[in-house]
């Protein structure tokens, strides 16, 4: 009898411990929140086509480059970055992570009325300037935006990851067209299967914003 009780009173020690180890580990992950200020995809691909004019020997000045129509088509089917589509759309973003968990909201205005709209964290080594850094890795497939009668856009974000997504080299990336019907049942996978990667090729970007750690 006392042997028997003696275990129990050690599985019971036992379970204390694993249980304030346990709740010890989770108050000490980090806690990650960011901003993000979404602009259309052909205004950050013209920040990034400037060009160096040497004015004389000791002047150097730095001047957008100015584009025709036909070179700004070309430019937007372009291979090294994203296809995307001309839009006067804006919008804004904000996430947090604290371990695995993902939370947050979207925000997007001047969409066509009941839109929808898929949108996907991007990353780790890239950016929504220059072109070449625009990855095609998604980080983080997030539930589609769906715009109100007004073009008005909001979702949040209620998701576990298993990386560290909110941080330098992330980007959102918010694309013209609905998830496709046989890829939905992907929302809220991280990272996204290639599959769900290639049903996504033909949806061009919109909008993006890179991820900003707020201090």
């Amino acid at each position: 009898m006392n042997t028997s009780r003696h275990r129990l009173l050690t599985f019971a020690v036992l379970a204390i411990v694993s249980a304030i180890a346990i709740s010890g580990c989770g108050s000490s992950s980090a806690k990650s929140a960011a901003s993000v200020t979404l602009k259309p995809m052909s205004e950050w691909n013209a920040m990034s086509m400037t060009h160096t004019s040497t004015t004389s020997t000791t002047h150097t000045t730095t001047q957008p480059m100015k584009m025709t129509a036909a070179e700004m088509q070309k430019m937007s089917t372009s291979k090294e970055g994203l296809p995307y589509i001309a839009t006067t759309a804006h919008g804004e973003a904000y996430f947090q992570q604290v371990g695995d968990h993902l939370t947050g909201w979207r925000r997007v205005t001047g969409l066509v009325p009941y839109s929808g709209h898929a949108n996907h964290l991007h990353g780790p080594d890239g950016a929504c300037s220059p072109p070449s850094k625009q990855t095609s890795n998604m980080a983080v497939v997030l539930p589609d935006l769906v715009a109100n009668s007004k073009g008005e856009a909001y979702g949040t974000v209620n998701l576990v990851v298993h990386q560290q997504v909110v941080g330098p080299g992330y980007f959102l990336v918010v694309h013209a067209k609905p998830t496709p019907a046989s890829q939905r049942n992907q929302i809220g996978s991280a990272p996204a299967s290639m599959a769900f990667m290639q049903a996504m090729s033909n949806d061009p970007a919109m909008l993006c914003g890179n991820i900003t750690l707020k201090s």
